[in-house]
């Protein structure tokens, strides 16, 4: 009975997130070292590092796990190990500023960003 109401759980808590891929560049050029913020309007937010062709998946609570399902503002933050600023403009790294954004559906999803010169 313990076990089956564990994965009963554990099977609701997967439904509200969807999992999530996808690709960062600023001017057609891949972003590396970068973590992609997706806030939802409510629960958890979720975050992946982009590796050095500009892709990511993301992790909420555990692993690619994904984001939660419904509409997500989106930020990109430097995470450079060498602490030089990435060449994107800043706002890029303020979910309310950017204007990113990402409608998380059930199931797989692919957002792909190309941050504009400004």
């Amino acid at each position: 009975l313990f076990a089956g109401s564990v994965l009963s759980a554990l099977g609701c808590a997967q439904e509200l997130n969807g999992t999530v891929t996808g690709r960062v560049t600023h001017k057609g050029k891949p972003v590396a070292n970068a973590i992609v913020m997706f806030l939802p309007q409510s629960g958890v937010g979720a975050g992946g590092a982009t590796r050095d062709d500009g892709t990511y998946e993301l992790t909420s609570k555990a692993m690619g796990d994904g984001a939660r399902i419904g509409a997500c503002k989106v930020a990109v933050l430097a995470a450079d190990p060498l602490n030089r600023p990435l060449a994107i403009p800043a706002k890029y790294t303020d979910p309310e500023r950017s204007g990113l954004t990402a409608d998380v559906q059930k199931g797989s999803n692919v957002f792909d960003f190309d941050i504009p010169e400004k």
